[in-house]
Order: C-alpha cells, then structure tokens, then sequence
C-alpha cells in the first residue's frame, strides 16, 4: 500500500489545524484498508484479481462487479473502498478492518455475523 501513500501531495501550510486532522485520519484510513482477493473471472474488473481501485461490498457481494466485456489493462492493488454490511464484524463506520477480503463469485467470504 506503499503507492498510495506515495501519491498524496498535501499542502499543510494551507489548511486549518481541524483540516489537516481529518486529512490525516481519512489518509490513515486508507492506509489501513484491506486489500481484495478476488476469484470472480466473470467480473470486468478482474485481470488477474480485482482491478477496481477500491469495491464495495454490499449486502448482496460486490456492489462493484461489473460484467461489460472488457478489462482494465492496469492492475491496481484493489481494496475495500466502503462496506455496506453493518451486521459483519469487521464494518466499522462503513469501513472494513478487516487484514484481508476474499471474494468468489461477488460474494465476500470474509464476511463474519455479529
């Protein structure tokens, strides 16, 4: 996840003390966020695991499988980018804390009942 981190440029001079606060929580955030293991080959995103920048697991799976005929020609390391499943132990303010996801068939199986 270092790339991440790498790409943010930020301007701290500019901001209030409570901006740079809730930029450095939300950076965290995203820091932390789980990376996608995906075996969905009928999704458009996946070329060799999930090629979305960040999914959405839903209540149904993967909010973000798509099925459009064609790929991205770009791996990026995928990760949860927002979780809809409030009774799943690892959604926590919308978020997955999970270390990592796993996903077949749109279907996340890291999912855990509360």
């Amino acid at each position: 996840m270092q790339t991440l981190e790498k790409r943010v440029v930020f301007n701290y001079q500019a901001c209030s003390q409570r901006q740079i606060d809730n930029r450095k929580y939300l950076l965290g955030v995203i820091m932390s966020t789980p990376e996608i293991n995906c075996a969905t080959t009928t999704c458009s995103f996946n070329n060799d695991g999930c090629g979305a920048f960040a999914a959405t697991m839903g209540t149904k799976g993967c909010v973000t499988f798509l099925q459009i005929g064609t790929r991205p020609a770009v791996k990026h390391e995928a990760i949860v980018g927002a979780c809809q499943r409030t009774d799943c132990t690892f959604n926590h303010d919308l978020a997955c804390d999970a270390t990592s996801v796993k996903v077949e068939n749109a279907k996340c199986l890291t999912f855990s009942a509360k």
